[in-house]
């Protein structure tokens, strides 16, 4: 519906309803008006009474709920209006929001036009009494988000006949309330009328209304509105009722697709074409409301179903299109406890007659309507266009809606069948969609309708049907009426409605019996003069929609997005190696099991999947591989946060793991038995134990419970943050994960409300940042940190913008338009970015190029500070945590030095190191990068960790700078940051198995210690342990996980006793062989870290605010959370470091 469609609908409207009206009102109203004043908690207001049919209404027009949106606030999200001083006059009706209303002059009463419009009106039957407790009914007028006004709607004759309040609202239209660009989000027409329903929920009371039953109705872009305000599940409690006449939030035309292109013409015509957003956004809040209108209403587009200015995709009211929030279950849920009422005109397509006959349509494509509509326009014109907008220009898509709708062998039947091809796909087909995905699960009722009688207004002799907002008249103005069986039908239509709102059942006394609507009978209810019930609307064009345009569209029967293979050509090789051990496992055990392999196929919300089912340890395990949970991020999406994937048509082959995410892979070719990389990566993998259900009888079993892997961008294509780009891309992608999980894993026997992540390495940096985000409240409850945690100092990318600069050079993408830059690198081949990002960035030891940063958005300051803001620590304190560490974690300073840095240095590491690498090479980059080149701090590290005397014992030590700078300190740092006034429990360990099985290379006879990831070994392959000790301390390790999972203790029956921490005794548990306990892990160590340093670093200052010291140490008393008790517990695992991994589950009896 372009601009011509929009101006034509609304101004159809308003020509039908005045010139009856007009007269009617001008004359009536004054001789029936009486003043009347109230009292209520935001002031006093002066209405009028008057009579209508025997009855009072009492009218209270142009009540302010939102400061006028002017000035630095137009552009903005309303700001609530609150209370008046003086008693308001509410006895006239407020200007309309500002539009276009050239033409309509002689047609509307009130021509005035502002921005200054955020006003409501309230219609009450009898009487006002704050204890009547009536049902509210508030209307959203159409108009193609483009022009309409509340005044235009009378709705005192539906307050009367059914005893409910009507409150008619206003909000933004066109660029007003829709312009998006710059900094400018959108949707604010969208924000204007979720304020006026809230103020309607906070204040209707005082008026005698019913704030627990409120229902919102709303014709055309009124419809669209309310199916949009019914996705959100943030809306819950505002309403409890929907009706939508002609639209629905998914029609093609209910969103704007051209909304920040067109957006981005205007600023540019007006002057405000800054390259900074804000400044354009800033520009734009005072350029002359009129300049903008004149901008506003040229043509931006030639579709005749593209609306320039329309709701989109913001990423907070809809991060989503609509139909993927109804396919998640957060949203689903909500729309599916709402009764709602969903049902079209008969005659839909009049609106591009209107185009035609009234907007000189006919004249440009030459042909006279009123006689007939040619096949050509149907096929060269219509079909084209829907083609081009809703299926990519699919030429098979053109010919088989040109061959359905043009069939017809006269030409009035071709002239209403190419009006059926507009009317089908935007509200017919959306109407039977919505209310299919509404029923299921949801204590909502759902009616379908049509409305049929004929129009009045002069149509071509060959038009049947209802035009679009006919039924306007019957609900508003039922005094125009010609006859009186037109008056009969309206009343029926008044009682149907206001019952709904009423009780959420249109049924009642001397009423047709109108049946609900079920997805096997598909009952709705033909709203004639003569009212008859039906099955299966339109079920021949439904099914054409909704089951031959997807086969035509993908004719392999497959959804499943093609995977982009490809391989790197060089790189610094900067992951480590997996072991021979390991290898042997992948190539000769899976096979084995692959043996006992069985598919197995399920059906989901989201589409059916076939998996597999294994038998391991003689239990079954299940296993779904290679979901998707966002859309390639390849091209346009490429370094931008993910989209959803929605769901799939098809049965998806869930038998096998997809590519791993684009990385170098150099030098592990041998190891790996799957070396495809691809952009297109995130994907998913579920283990279910014993078998599916979205039952929870089979997780009593103590030890069960489901396990997800997750995979995320990496390196360059994860964190570039330049230009446009933002980074942070891996954190959302494991964000939509978590959220994927939440939505979706009831679906495989998951409880959605048990959910702990767990990580090693950088995937516990993750797990560490997404718990200090409370933007995550809910999306888990408890978090596994091994090896890492948010405070880490290289959890963060100190040099990731400096990095990303630095390739987009490198790869001739250095404009200096931000816009222009990122553009230019979502289009660099993927192998020549990868080979530029391999490249050395920084010398430093510490220094991740690509990793995460403060983006203002996530992560809006540093971790650290957001633990000590009060405002965001208590997320952090409400999660159960385990936070620990590996006995050896400086391996990793070891494998480097064994690989190659020992030769750089002129040393043999595996004799020692020696005191010169602490102190000339360690402990001044160290210095440099945390300690702002601080010379005390470099001499007071190196005396610490340089003073053994043994040289074993130094190399030892000088591995223990880096494990307690990057590991042990931020380990203790961050359970004493969650003790104390929060609900969760902690959990510290050590682990001290001696190995190294993550090495490529032999550790020296010096080496002491659990190396880095060694761990892994013992939660995920204990089959390739070589005795039975050490199985024994694995099936430890798996007995403290899962139950730490399912209850957030890790305790429980034949295991050593794990004490809670508390920052009196900081006890903690030491997994070896012979499980120990101890407290103040390395004191000594701790110490000097948190507290000798920070006075070096800081001598003038005792405080432990996060500007005065480095590193402050919190004091606070342990509390104990209560004991939770889940079933079908989850642990969503996070393997960010390793480049492979293969996870089992264990079941403890």
């Amino acid at each position: 519906m372009s601009y011509f469609l929009c101006k034509a609908h609304f101004k159809e409207e308003a020509m039908m309803i005045s010139v009856k009206l007009t007269v009617l009102l001008s004359v009536l109203l004054p001789a029936f008006s009486q003043e009347v004043t109230i009292s209520t908690p935001l002031g006093g207001l002066l209405g009028l009474r008057r009579k209508l049919l025997g009855n009072d209404v009492y009218e209270f027009k142009n009540i302010p709920f939102a400061k006028a949106p002017v000035d630095n606030l137009r552009f903005e999200k309303p700001q609530p209006y609150g209370s008046w001083g003086n008693t308001l006059d509410a006895r006239h009706f407020g200007p309309s929001c500002y539009q276009d209303l050239t033409g309509m002059e002689s047609f509307l009463q009130n021509t005035n036009i502002s921005e200054d419009c955020l006003f409501l009106n309230i219609y009450i039957p009898h009487h006002v009494s704050t204890e009547s407790n009536k049902s509210v009914m508030v209307w959203i007028h159409g108009g193609g988000y483009y022009t309409g006004q509340a005044q235009l709607y009378d709705a005192a004759y539906l307050a009367v006949a059914g005893d409910v309040i009507v409150v008619t609202i206003q909000y933004r239209l066109h660029i007003f309330g829709f312009f998006a660009t710059g900094n400018s989000k959108g949707n604010y027409g969208l924000w204007d009328q979720i304020l006026a329903i809230q103020w309607v929920k906070d204040n209707i009371h005082s008026y005698g209304g019913n704030s627990q039953s409120v229902t919102i109705f709303g014709e055309s872009a009124g419809a669209f509105s309310v199916g949009l305000l019914s996705v959100m599940p943030q809306n819950q409690g505002l309403f409890q009722r929907a009706i939508m006449q002609s639209g629905t939030a998914l029609s093609e035309i209910s969103m704007g697709s051209i909304t920040r292109d067109a957006s981005s013409q205007v600023a540019n015509n007006v002057n405000c074409s800054q390259s900074d957003p804000g400044e354009l956004t800033q520009c734009m809040k005072y350029v002359d409301a009129n300049d903008i209108l004149a901008e506003q209403g040229k043509r931006f587009s030639s579709s005749l179903i593209q609306i320039p200015f329309a709701p989109i995709i913001d990423g907070e009211l809809l991060p989503v299109q609509p139909k993927q929030l109804l396919l998640n279950s957060s949203a689903s849920r909500f729309f599916k406890s709402l009764d709602v009422i969903i049902g079209i005109n008969s005659g839909e397509g009049s609106l591009m007659l209107d185009f035609f006959l009234y907007q000189g349509g006919q004249i440009l494509l030459q042909f006279n309507a009123s006689d007939h509509i040619p096949k050509r326009i149907l096929c060269d014109v219509l079909v084209p266009d829907l083609a081009n907008v809703m299926y990519n220009n699919n030429t098979d898509i053109v010919i088989s809606i040109c061959d359905k709708y043009g069939a017809a062998l006269t030409r009035d039947d071709l002239s209403r069948d190419i009006l059926n091809a507009y009317s089908d796909p935007l509200f017919m087909v959306p109407a039977v969609e919505s209310l299919r995905l509404h029923t299921g699960n949801g204590n909502g009722n759902q009616f379908q309708y049509i409305f049929s009688p004929q129009s009045t207004i002069p149509y071509p002799e060959w038009f049947d049907g209802s035009a679009h907002a006919t039924d306007l008249y019957y609900f508003f103005f039922p005094g125009t009426l010609p006859t009186d069986q037109d008056g009969e039908l309206s009343m029926k239509l008044l009682k149907y409605w206001t019952n709904f709102a009423k009780t959420g059942d249109v049924n009642g006394v001397d009423l047709p019996k109108w049946d609900e609507y079920d997805t096997s009978t598909e009952k709705y209810i033909n709203l004639d003069i003569n009212i008859t019930t039906g099955q299966l609307m339109f079920k021949d064009r439904v099914d054409f929609w909704l089951n031959d345009i997807p086969r035509i569209l993908n004719p392999s029967s497959s959804t499943r997005r093609p995977s982009i293979q490809t391989s790197p050509t060089n790189g610094k090789e900067d992951a480590m190696t997996i072991s021979v051990k390991l290898t042997v496992l992948l190539y000769v055990l899976l096979p084995v099991f692959s043996q006992d392999l069985q598919e197995v196929t399920i059906s989901t919300p989201l589409g059916g999947l076939l998996g597999l089912r294994r038998r391991l340890s003689g239990e079954d395990v299940y296993e779904f591989k290679n979901i998707p949970f966002a859309k390639a991020p390849v091209d346009n999406l490429r370094f931008e946060k993910p989209q959803p994937y929605g769901s799939w048509d098809n049965t998806l082959d869930a038998r096998h793991f997809g590519p791993s995410c684009i990385q170098v892979m150099t030098g592990m070719e041998s190891f790996l038995k799957n070396t495809n990389i691809s952009e297109d990566c995130l994907y998913l993998n579920i283990y279910i134990p014993h078998h599916v259900s979205t039952e929870s009888t089979y997780l009593a079993v103590a030890g069960d419970v489901i396990v997800v892997t997750i995979q995320y961008r990496l390196n360059i294509f994860v964190f570039f943050a330049t230009g446009n780009s933002k980074g942070n891309q891996g954190l959302w992608d494991q964000i939509l994960a978590l959220q994927w999980v939440k939505d979706n894993i009831n679906s495989y026997g998951g409880n959605s409300q048990s959910v702990t992540i767990f990580g090693e390495s950088a995937g516990a940096f993750s797990v560490g940042l997404l718990s200090v985000m409370p933007q995550n409240q809910g999306l888990f409850q408890r978090a596994i940190m091994q090896s890492g945690t948010a405070l880490s100092e290289i959890s963060m990318g100190l040099i990731t913008r400096y990095a990303s600069s630095q390739v987009a050079n490198n790869v001739n993408c250095s404009q200096s338009d931000p816009g222009k830059l990122s553009q230019c690198m979502k289009y660099v081949d993927a192998n020549v970015l990868l080979e530029e990002a391999g490249k050395e960035f920084s010398s430093s030891f510490i220094q991740i190029p690509f990793a995460p940063i403060i983006d203002g958005e996530l992560l809006p300051v540093q971790p650290k500070q957001l633990l000590f803001d009060s405002s965001t620590s208590g997320f952090f304190k409400s999660l159960d945590v385990i936070i620990g560490i590996n006995s050896g974690e400086g391996s990793l300073m070891l494998d480097f030095f064994l690989n190659g840095g020992q030769d750089f240095f002129q040393f043999n590491a595996s004799d020692h190191i020696p005191k010169r690498i602490l102190c000339d090479v360690l402990v001044p980059d160290i210095a440099n990068v945390v300690f702002n080149n601080n010379t005390d701090i470099a001499v007071s590290i190196c005396d610490k960790y340089g003073s053994a005397s043994s040289r074993d014992q130094l190399s030892q030590d000088i591995l223990n700078v880096y494990t307690d700078l990057a590991f042990t300190v931020p380990a203790v740092e961050s359970l004493r940051l969650h003790t104390g006034n929060g609900n969760g429990k902690q959990f510290q360990y050590i682990f001290s198995k001696q190995n190294s099985f993550f090495s490529a290379t032999p550790y020296p006879d010096w080496f002491d210690g659990s190396a880095h990831a060694a761990d892994l070994i013992y939660l995920f392959f204990p089959g390739t342990l070589s005795t039975d000790q050490d199985g024994e301390l694995s099936m430890n390790l798996l007995k403290y996980w899962t139950n730490f999972a399912k209850t957030g203790d890790v305790n429980g029956e034949d295991l050593p006793k794990w004490e809670e921490y508390d920052t009196t005794n900081e006890r903690y548990i030491n997994l070896d062989i012979n499980i120990t306990t101890g407290q103040h892990m390395f004191k000594d160590r701790v110490d000097f870290w948190l507290n000798d340093i920070p006075k070096i670093f800081n001598p003038s200052s005792s405080s432990s605010s996060p500007s005065s010291t480095r590193r402050p140490i919190i004091q606070t008393s342990p509390t104990s959370g209560s004991q939770r008790v889940y079933r079908n517990e989850l642990l969503i695992s996070y393997f960010l470091f390793l480049m492979y991994v293969v996870l089992c589950f264990y079941r403890s009896n």
